[in-house]
């Protein structure tokens, strides 16, 4: 199905296409079945969060519940087609028909430029036949004010964006897509200039820019696997005390 990505997002967009693939969010699920969680652990573990989040609701808390859905999510859907053309980056709808991709709206857009991804093996997931392409995307803030809030110290502190893992396939069409926008050296010139600017970073990385972008690029950053570990603990699968544990040894680790 992905080689026909590239046709059907060239009949929706107005530049042409230079390489487009499906894309399928990590989901919880996946990262718990990974870690040798059986069915019924799993099961129990979706029902504790759509409880949760419904008790949240419940409470008032719907638009923090929203927010930490949209941050999770990169406010995508479950599966989408990515393309990108000479200029920009697009996510368009997963539109099927007759097990075939046709052509679907325009979901979001970014300029290629400045959108900085990475690719690299799926770790922490069951699928060895995929790849993770984590794309760093602006956080929109919206009418949230606390997505606002942090959309603005993300944009102060002269941040990528916000690191969001996705799975795509190991074929060409893929392959094409990593070729066009994954760049080390963008992320190298990133925490360049973070280390010029930040003493209290620089100490902490005596090696310097090269062994920041190396532990940015080699795996899961700090904040993915907390991102991860908050996941566990918000569906029960974390006692709060395991989760101050687990978070503690991340912090201590970076």
């Amino acid at each position: 199905m992905n080689e026909q990505a590239a046709a059907v997002a060239a009949s929706v967009l107005s530049e042409s296409v230079v390489a487009a693939t499906r894309c399928e969010q990590i989901t919880q699920e996946m990262t718990m079945e990974a870690a040798g969680l059986g069915a019924g652990m799993r099961g129990m573990a979706k029902v504790n969060r759509k409880i949760g989040f419904g008790m949240a609701k419940g409470m008032g808390m719907g638009k923090m519940v929203d927010m930490a859905g949209d941050m999770r999510t990169g406010g995508l859907p479950s599966s989408f087609v990515l393309a990108v053309t000479d200029s920009q980056v697009h996510a368009l709808e997963d539109k099927q028909k007759g097990g075939n991709l046709v052509a679907g709206k325009v979901l979001k857009s970014w300029d290629r430029e400045g959108l900085m991804a990475r690719a690299g093996a799926a770790v922490g997931v069951s699928a060895t036949d995929r790849q993770v392409l984590t794309l760093f995307l602006p956080m929109e803030g919206g009418k949230n004010r606390y997505m606002a809030a942090a959309a603005a110290q993300m944009a102060q502190a002269g941040a990528p964006g916000m690191p969001h893992r996705f799975l795509i396939a190991t074929d060409p069409p893929s392959q094409a897509v990593v070729d066009a926008i994954a760049s080390r050296e963008a992320l190298g010139d990133f925490a360049a200039s973070q280390l010029q600017s930040n003493p209290a970073l620089a100490a902490r990385f005596p090696g310097g820019a090269a062994a920041m972008a190396s532990q940015a690029a080699g795996g899961e950053s700090s904040v993915d696997r907390l991102a991860k570990l908050a996941e566990l603990r918000a569906s029960g699968a974390l006692t709060d005390a395991e989760f101050e544990v687990e978070k503690a040894k991340i912090i201590g680790s970076a």
